[in-house]
C-alpha cells in the first residue's frame, strides 16, 4: 500500500513540476530506486526462512541474507531526505544552526547504519546472546535517527507555531496539525524510543 502511494506521489510530482531543478527530480528517482530496493530486501527477510530454507534448522540460528542489507539501505534513504529537509527548515528559519544540527546527527546515524550492516554480516546469526559490538552500532543508528526526526518535527511544528496568518480559519488548521503532531505523532515516537533503550 504505501509503496503505490510513493509511486503515486512521484507520478503526480513528475506530472506536476516538469521545470523542477534536475537535481530534485534525481532526488526523486534516487528515492524511488531505494525504497523498491529496500521492499524486496525486505520481501527477502520474510521469503528466505519461510519458502527456500522451510524446514531447515539453519532457519533457527542463520540470519537472512537481506538483513544484513537492511540498516544500509535504510540510512542511504534516511540521511540524504534528513539533509533535504534540513535544507528546507534552513529557508524557513533563515538561520543554520538546526538544519546543522540535523545534518550532523543525520551523519551519526548514518555510520551507525553502515556499521549495523557491517557488524550483522560479520555476526550472521542468531543468539540468545549477542556480543556488545552488535547492540553499539545500533544504537548509535536508531537513536541518532530519532533524534534527528524529532529535531524536524519540532522545528517544523514551532515553523508552523510562529506563522500564524491572523486568517481564524487558516490558524485553526495550524492549530490542528500541531495538535496532531503533540497528540499521534509525539508519543508513537516517544515510545519507539523507549523500546530502543530497552532492547
Amino acid at each position: 500500500m504505501s509503496k503505490q502511494v510513493l509511486f503515486s506521489q512521484a507520478y503526480t510530482y513528475f506530472l506536476r513540476y516538469q521545470s523542477d531543478r534536475p537535481a530534485i527530480k534525481s532526488f526523486v528517482v534516487y528515492i524511488l530506486v531505494l525504497e523498491t530496493i529496500s521492499a524486496v530486501i525486505t520481501i527477502l527477510i520474510i521469503y528466505q526462512p519461510l519458502v527456500v530454507d522451510f524446514g531447515r534448522e539453519s532457519v533457527l540460528t542463520e540470519l537472512p541474507v537481506g538483513l544484513v542489507a537492511e540498516p544500509a539501505v535504510v540510512v542511504l534513504i534516511a540521511t540524504p531526505t534528513h539533509f533535504f529537509v534540513a535544507k528546507r527548515i534552513q529557508g524557513l528559519q533563515r538561520s543554520i544552526w538546526i538544519p546543522l544540527l540535523i545534518c550532523i546527527v543525520s551523519v551519526i546515524s548514518f555510520t551507525g547504519g553502515i556499521w549495523a550492516s557491517v557488524a550483522t554480516g560479520r555476526f550472521g546469526r542468531y543468539s540468545d546472546r549477542y556480543p556488545v559490538d552488535m547492540y553499539a552500532p545500533a544504537m548509535l543508528w536508531m537513536v541518532s535517527a530519532a533524534i534527528a526526526d524529532s529535531l524536524i518535527a519540532a522545528t517544523l511544528s514551532w515553523s508552523l507555531y510562529t506563522r500564524r496568518t491572523g486568517f481564524r480559519s487558516t490558524d485553526a488548521v495550524i492549530g490542528r496539525i500541531i495538535l496532531c503532531q503533540i497528540r499521534y505523532i509525539a508519543p508513537t515516537e516517544w515510545l519507539a524510543n523507549l523500546d530502543k533503550f530497552t532492547m
